[in-house]
């Protein structure tokens, strides 16, 4: 009776040992194996990076900001990984595309939004990155007076209704008035008195600036004439005497 329970404790021992062994085995190979696969994720994915190309680049505008009207406009790649070619479009540009790295200054001869893409490829494929190229629109200065003549002083009324900002979302942020006799105004649609001894006519210059700092302007020569006023004449009547 004894010798069965010495046999029974010493078969769950090795059964328990067994177990123990089994599971730490287990243990070790699935720890073997995740690291197995870490390594080759890894592994694969800085093979992956260093195919593979993501492109992008900066806009550089001459002076820090869009120009006015027309300009010319050059851009910085910055486009990483392995690179065999570089495609360039600019839409409305002078060139309209180019093949180099860094391509250099492109001319815009019109104001508007222009679209520029850059097509990067190498071993992983091909990547595309597209901005906008602002080249801000002028204003058109221009301006009607009333009355342009008369006796001095003569009250003169300017109006800027023929003014045009530059195009949808433009507006004027400031006039400049220059009415030749050495008289200014900063207003809209200002009123100026002319005075003077003699007949003279003067020059009268405007220029305004839009909301993107962009400005035109617009001068009238001759633009108010003071006039001699009539001296009446009394002329005697025949036989008249005094």
């Amino acid at each position: 009776k004894r010798q069965r329970q010495s046999d029974f404790t010493c078969h769950a021992l090795v059964l328990f040992l067994n177990r123990k062994t089994e599971s730490i085995l287990n243990q070790f190979s699935m720890r073997f194996i995740s690291a197995k696969h870490l390594f080759l994720f890894l592994f694969l994915l800085i093979v992956s990076k260093s195919f593979s190309q993501t492109s992008s680049f900066n806009i550089v505008y001459p002076g820090g900001s869009a120009p006015c009207g027309t300009g010319a406009v050059t851009f910085q790649n910055t486009s990483t990984g392995t690179i065999n070619s570089y495609a360039w479009t600019f839409a409305g540009g002078v060139p309209a595309t180019s093949t180099n790295q860094s391509p250099g200054a492109v001319f815009f001869g019109s104001c508007g939004t222009h679209a520029v893409s850059l097509t990067v490829t190498g071993p992983g494929g091909s990547n595309t990155s597209t901005q906008n190229v602002n080249i801000w629109c002028n204003p058109t200065a221009c301006f009607t007076v009333t009355p342009h003549s008369g006796c001095s002083p003569i009250n003169v009324n300017f109006h800027t209704n023929c003014t045009t900002a530059g195009g949808a979302g433009y507006s004027i942020s400031s006039y400049q008035w220059d009415f030749g006799d050495a008289t200014t105004s900063s207003a809209a649609n200002p009123t100026h008195t002319y005075s003077s001894g003699t007949p003279f006519c003067w020059p009268v210059t405007l220029i305004v600036t839009n909301n993107h700092g962009c400005t035109s302007f617009m001068q009238k020569i001759d633009s108010v004439c003071v006039i001699q006023p009539p001296v009446a004449v009394i002329t005697p009547a025949a036989g008249y005497t005094s």
